[in-house]
């Protein structure tokens, strides 16, 4: 194109979207424009004013009508702008509707996030839905033990034998210390069969699996070999020897959402040459993790019998009554704690939490549509006369309950947005109550995104579908009259108030009742003192060396006692006894433990070390125990236990139950005695009550001392046991969150009822004024029509509460009664927050001018 000739963009533009009519003269005058700017200031000015008159030219007013085919198109934009001129003109009343519907939204949308989180566990791996961990049942007479574990012989003799196995892996626990530049540090790590590397998908940063079943060959993580110094050899201290382990590959670290998450892995034969021969080929000897992945379409029933089987053939004398082995899925076991568990795979979650979330989640978002919906027809009926005119001039309803859906749409939009501020802002606290280190980028995810799309949907159907076709059907003569009536004597909006007031009190009737259950477990008395009590492990029960350690420690200051205790094993009553009893927990002390723990005898003595009959002979046991043996005159007998050299000793003492595992749990018969049937394992430090860090710097020193080059590390039992009620935590956290958005909600609820009744009669309430009427009259008038939905709401969210609560608590073997107080308390609330609103739309209609609502008669 050369300079002198006219540009022929505007008009391949302006034809497609002017209007005929004005095309021809719209582009001669931009022409006529061109030339003259042209010949006065230059070509280069000229079109840059052309292209400003161009975009100036394309205007919505000045565009071509659309065809037949976009008449459709046309009315949805139109929706949209009627309804945020709508929402824009009654902005203050909006708001309050659109805030509450974003708590909702929030609510569903933090629980979506905690939900998918929780169920994206391991599906990373491109094998989980072949990928299992076995698991057993054991039962003693009746007594279902469920256990996830393995022997080491069943790691080679199921693949080997089961054809339905593809392959499968040993997997355990190891501790040992990590020597590095002359010091000394606590390390976990895994003992596992090469198959681990392709029963995973481990993505490797250098190296590989290949040569793992050297014994001096190791696998650690990308963050374990920054930590190390990226160097290619690792030193450990396994049972006092030292060991040097070449690293012949290293994989990047597994996502946060991984049930198992190694930093170092030895090959299995390293564990074999640590213990006796024996725990190589005992069937029952459980102690490790057996991961195996099944071939395509194999029969898991099938391969659950072989198993069962096989482990009955190769211990056909075994004093189990009944072992029943079966495979758990792997993507489950982060949420399944009916399970007990160990070697670095247990759960983190607990199925009751998640429904919890659920639950809440769900609650929360049907409130707020429901809040959303009596909001929307209360706020709608002044635009009654709008509808009646759409009719009049040829809208049919289905036309009409588009508009008024859009409109909903448009909101619960806004309502998303709001709800993402809310979001970013409260997920720091949320991740808090959920104990799950969320960030913002979680936010980002994929999933999350889908999901809030997916609520957006279900809001915005919920919370617009009733309203619109209400609306739809509005009569012409009513609604040009403007004695449409709707809200205040329907069943459907009364309906949604009593629905809304049955799930908060559901909802503070659970948050009352968990609450109070995990204070009573928190506060329970556990049978012994655990203030101020510091656990440790002891790496060696050389005799010789605990009572240096003992002496060293009595010469603290801040240090009160010291014991010294095996951890509590399991093991079973011989004789009759044996199908009676079950499981019996057993433990072997020091003399000083009884009254180092403060435990309370209820008959006969404690240890006395100057016997020499207690060191061999003797045992104190507990009150389940006694019960079981149904002998209350047990002192001075022999009972049918036998362990080790331990056989048939004398009862010399009956403590009162002490509650070693979580008081949620049934406590089971307890042996204890001083025969070194069982190395120590652990000790017990008490400090004084004016203990300092000081102290615990001499109590290393004395450590360092005794067990160098072991590292000196501890735990408070305080926090052991707070740890043990880690879910009953979160589920208290989510309850209170959920309830605190429901009472909020409820009042968002109440203002749009109440609001929508009250606007349909101010000509009542007005007359009544006229009349000598005064606010406390109209407050005793609505709470008498009110009061039976209050009361229908109450039965509704009630009745339920107290079965699922009755339900959750029987898992529990210390719980507390649910009271009606809770109920009361629950309904006290709600009337309440009835009151308040109730008075506050009262004064506000106390202030309108009556001339406003009379002049029409």
């Amino acid at each position: 194109m050369s300079e002198s000739e006219f540009p022929t963009y505007p008009q391949r533009l302006l034809s497609k979207i002017l209007p005929y009519d004005t095309k021809e003269e719209v582009l001669g005058d931009m022409e006529e424009l061109y030339r003259q700017r042209k010949a006065a200031k230059g070509v280069a000015y000229a079109k840059r004013r052309l292209f400003w008159d161009t975009l100036k030219s394309v205007r919505l007013m000045n565009t071509k009508e659309y065809s037949r085919e976009n008449t459709q198109w046309i009315l949805i934009l139109s929706y949209f702008r009627t309804g945020l001129r709508f929402l824009w003109k009654t902005r203050n009343y909006s708001s309050i509707n659109i805030l509450g519907l974003a708590f909702g939204i929030t609510a569903a949308c933090l629980a979506g996030l905690f939900i998918t989180d929780q169920y994206s566990y391991d599906t990373f791996h491109s094998k989980i839905d072949r990928l299992h961990r076995l698991a057993m049942d054991l039962n003693f007479a009746g007594d279902v033990e469920k256990v996830g574990g393995s022997s080491y012989i069943m790691g080679w003799e199921f693949p080997e034998k089961i054809s339905g196995i593809e392959m499968a892996s040993r997997l355990k626990s190891g501790y040992g210390i990590l020597i590095r530049d002359n010091e000394n540090h606590e390390q976990r790590f895994h003992y596992a069969d090469p198959p681990i590397f392709q029963m995973f998908d481990f993505e490797w940063e250098r190296g590989s699996s290949e040569g793992f079943g050297d014994p001096n060959s190791v696998v650690v993580s990308a963050d374990f070999y920054k930590k190390i110094g990226e160097t290619d050899e690792v030193k450990l201290n396994l049972q006092g020897e030292d060991k040097t382990f070449k690293i012949i590959g290293v994989i990047k670290d597994m996502p946060m959402n991984s049930t198992f998450s190694p930093n170092l892995i030895l090959p299995i034969e390293v564990w074999t040459t640590t213990v006796h021969e024996r725990r190589t080929k005992t069937w029952l000897d459980i102690n490790m993790n057996l991961i195996i992945l099944t071939r395509e379409n194999a029969n898991i029933a099938d391969i659950n019998s072989q198993m069962t089987q096989l482990l009955k053939e190769g211990d056909p004398e075994m004093e189990i009554d009944q072992v029943d082995l079966y495979l758990q899925k792997f993507d489950q076991i982060h949420s399944d704690t009916s399970i007990y568990t160990g070697n670095g795979l247990n759960p983190t979650i607990s199925e009751d939490i998640l429904w919890v979330v659920i639950i809440v989640g769900l609650l929360c978002l049907i409130i707020s549509s429901l809040n959303y919906s009596n909001f929307s027809i209360g706020h709608f009926l002044i635009r009654s006369r709008e509808v009646g005119v759409r009719k009049i001039l040829g809208a049919r309803s289905h036309f009409v309950w588009q508009q008024f859906f859009i409109e909903t749409l448009i909101s619960s939009m806004i309502a998303l947005l709001l709800a993402t501020v809310l979001m970013i802002i409260l997920l720091p606290y949320y991740a808090e109550f959920v104990a799950v280190p969320y960030g913002f980028h979680d936010l980002l995810k994929p999933k999350f995104l889908f999901g809030c799309l997916v609520i957006l949907l279900v809001s915005t159907f919920m919370s617009g579908t009733y309203p619109s076709l209400i609306l739809a059907r509005f009569k012409v003569v009513n609604t040009i009259k403007g004695a449409q009536k709707i809200g205040g004597r329907n069943i459907v909006s009364r309906i949604f108030l009593t629905s809304q007031i049955g799930l908060a009190i559901f909802l503070i009737i659970g948050t009352i009742a968990i609450n109070q259950q995990l204070n009573y477990l928190l506060d329970f008395d556990l049978g012994y003192d655990d203030q101020r009590m510091v656990n440790i492990d002891i790496p060696d029960s050389e005799e010789s060396k605990i009572a240096r350690l003992r002496s060293h420690l009595s010469e603290i200051p801040g240090v009160a006692g010291f014991s010294v205790n095996s951890g509590f094993n399991g093991t079973r009553m011989t004789g009759e006894m044996e199908e009676k009893a079950g499981v019996v927990r057993h433990l072997h002390v020091d003399p000083s433990y009884v009254s180092f723990m403060g435990l309370e005898i209820i008959k006969g003595r404690d240890f006395d070390p100057e016997l020499e009959s207690d060191k061999t002979n003797a045992v104190i046991i507990n009150e389940t125990l006694q019960d079981i043996l149904e002998d209350q005159d047990i002192l001075g007998k022999e009972i049918p236990f036998s362990y080790g050299d331990l056989e048939n000793p004398v009862v010399i003492g009956v403590v009162k139950d002490f509650f070693f595992k979580s008081p949620k749990y049934e406590q089971p018969p307890l042996v204890m005695y001083l025969s070194p049937q069982y190395p120590f394992q652990y000790g017990l430090i008490k400090m004084q009550e004016n203990f300092s860090g000081k102290h615990f710097k001499q109590i290393e020193e004395a450590w360092n001392e005794v067990f160098y080059p072991n590292p000196f590390s501890y735990y408070w039992m305080e926090d052991l046991n707070e740890r043990r009620m880690k879910a009953e935590v979160q589920i208290r956290n989510v309850a209170l969150g959920g309830a605190v958005i429901a009472i909020m909600l409820v009042i968002f609820g109440l203002l749009s009822i109440l609001g929508t009744y009250i606007q349909q009669r101010m000509k009542e309430i007005v007359i009544r004024k006229i009349n000598g009427s005064s606010i406390r009259d109209l407050f005793l008038l609505f709470s008498k029509r009110f009061g039976t939905w209050l009361g229908l709401g109450f039965i509704f969210g009630t009745y339920p509460a107290y079965q699922v609560l009755q339900a959750w608590l029987e898992e529990y073997a210390i719980r507390i009664q649910m009271g009606y107080w809770m109920a009361f308390v629950a309904f006290g609330v709600c009337v309440l927050v009835f009151v308040v609103t109730l008075v506050f739309q009262l004064l506000l209609a106390d202030r309108v001018n009556p001339v406003m609502f009379l002049t029409e008669e």
